[in-house]
Formats: C-alpha cells, sequence, structure tokens
C-alpha cells in the first residue's frame, strides 16, 4: 500500500465512524437540506436579493451572494437541527442502533464521493507527481471506476439550469452542461447533429464522446454550437472568428476545423 492508500483508508474510517455517531437519519436531513437549500437559492436568490438591495441599499452583486447565503444557511440548519433533535430523542431506543448501523454506511458513501471529487481535481492537475501517486494507489484507481456513476448521479439529480462538475483540459470546471443533451448538440465543423457515445474512460479520467457521423469528428462537445456556448460561456464565432483554427484537447482529431454555419444557440454566423 502506498501513502496514499493509507490516506484514503484514513478518510473512509473517519467518516464511516462520524456517520455511525450521527446516525442516518441526522445524516440523510444534514444532505438533504444541503440540496434542497441550494437548489432553493439558485432559483430565488435574485428575489431575495433583489429585497435586500432595496430594503438595505446594498448593491445588486452584493445583495444577491448575501440573499444566495441567507437561504441555504437557513434552510440547511433547519434541516441540520431537525436531524439533531431527532438523534438526542431516540438515542436510547433500539432504532438507535440500526440508525447508527446505517449513518456508517452513508458515511462511507460521503466519503467515497468527496474523495471522487478530490481525485478528480487532482488529476486534472499539470503535475506528474499527482498523477504518478494516484496511478501507484489501488485505493485510489478503484474510486476513480466510480467517476462515471458519479457524473450519472448529479446529470439525474440536479435540475437542468443547474451547473455540473466536469473535467476538462483546463481542469476541474463548473458549467452548465449536461453530457445527455449532447446527443441533440451540432456540430460547428459541418451543421450536422452529434451521437453522443457516453462518458468514455482515458487514462485515470472519464470524459464525454460526441461522434459527428457526417465529419466523423469526436470531441467531448467543445466542438458542437451547444458545448461550447455551455463550456465557454459564449459563442464559438465570438472566441475563434470564421477563420480561426480549433481541435478538441482530450479527444484530437487527424486535423483541426473552422467554424461554419448558423450558431442555434444566438444565432450568431459567418
Amino acid at each position: 500500500m502506498t501513502w496514499l492508500d493509507w490516506l484514503i483508508a484514513g478518510v473512509f474510517f473517519l467518516l464511516i465512524v462520524r456517520g455511525y455517531r450521527k446516525g442516518f437519519f441526522q445524516q440523510l436531513l444534514d444532505l438533504l437540506g444541503s440540496v434542497v437549500a441550494l437548489i432553493v437559492a439558485f432559483y430565488f436568490y435574485p428575489r431575495v436579493g433583489a429585497f435586500l438591495a432595496g430594503q438595505l441599499r446594498f448593491s445588486e452583486p452584493f445583495a444577491n451572494m448575501l440573499g444566495f447565503i441567507l437561504i441555504v444557511v437557513l434552510l440547511g440548519g433547519t434541516a441540520g437541527f431537525i436531524g439533531k433533535r431527532w438523534r438526542e430523542k431516540h438515542k436510547n431506543e433500539p432504532v438507535a442502533l440500526f440508525d447508527s448501523g446505517l449513518g456508517a454506511i452513508l458515511g462511507g458513501i460521503k466519503a467515497a464521493v468527496i474523495l471522487i471529487i478530490i481525485l478528480l481535481t487532482l488529476a486534472s492537475l499539470p503535475f506528474d507527481f499527482w498523477i504518478e501517486q494516484i496511478e501507484a494507489s489501488s485505493f485510489a484507481n478503484d474510486l476513480l471506476r466510480l467517476a462515471p456513476l458519479f457524473y450519472v448521479i448529479q446529470n439525474h439529480s440536479l435540475p437542468a439550469n443547474l451547473p455540473r462538475l466536469v473535467v476538462s483540459p483546463e481542469g476541474l470546471r463548473v458549467r452548465k452542461i449536461i453530457p445527455g443533451r449532447l446527443e441533440e448538440a451540432t456540430c460547428f465543423a459541418c451543421g450536422t447533429e452529434v451521437e453522443h457515445r457516453g462518458m468514455i474512460r482515458k487514462g485515470l479520467m472519464v470524459y464525454p464522446q460526441t461522434y459527428c457521423p457526417k465529419c466523423r469528428r469526436v470531441s467531448d462537445g467543445c466542438l458542437t454550437f451547444e458545448g461550447y456556448h455551455a463550456i465557454y460561456g459564449k459563442c464559438p464565432y465570438e472566441r475563434l472568428g470564421a477563420v480561426g483554427l480549433t481541435d478538441c484537447k482530450i479527444w484530437p482529431n487527424p486535423e483541426p476545423t473552422t467554424v461554419n454555419g448558423k450558431c442555434p444557440v444566438c444565432g450568431r454566423s459567418q
């Protein structure tokens, strides 16, 4: 075992023990409270921000940020308080042992999710040291095999307008792109709808892969109008123009391409 294996084992041990002590119900309420709080905050922070800006005369950006934080803290804190009170009330009852056992399992699941995110982040950094350490760690490789499942869960559990955690050549990024929706994306090299092949493993990482049946280009979505908008937040014409050459860094093609045709997202063209 490498030092990274021991570290991963230690994280699992600590979170499993912590999960056993807190119990399943309290952890579940904490988790659901946090998720619901984030979802509600993404939907309603502009309204709360506008109210705060009008009442307290704050600037709009600061009021929006404050509104987001207030929603998360209030909803998450309320759920956590309910879970803690339930645990204290039932700690001497027979159900407490069952609750603790399930809590330990949930603690292990939380450890796996946290470690997968950390390992994806480290593996995306341009440092050979971390790549070598992760490749040498059997536990790290086992966890990264679960990464496709992690992407599937976040894509099916989060609302469509919430950003996703994805891996890119620039590292781990939060982007408003759902890999499954790349099936309907338009190749900006030839204007054909691409096929989404799913999450494909490449080395330590997994990436979405699209295939254009006409020009046979593959990419992680960056060679489609819809994917480019989601990844970079702008039209490929704005960044590349009509003559700039580009290619996918994750799934390179024999030749780079220019941007052609009308963008179905923003309507721009050559």
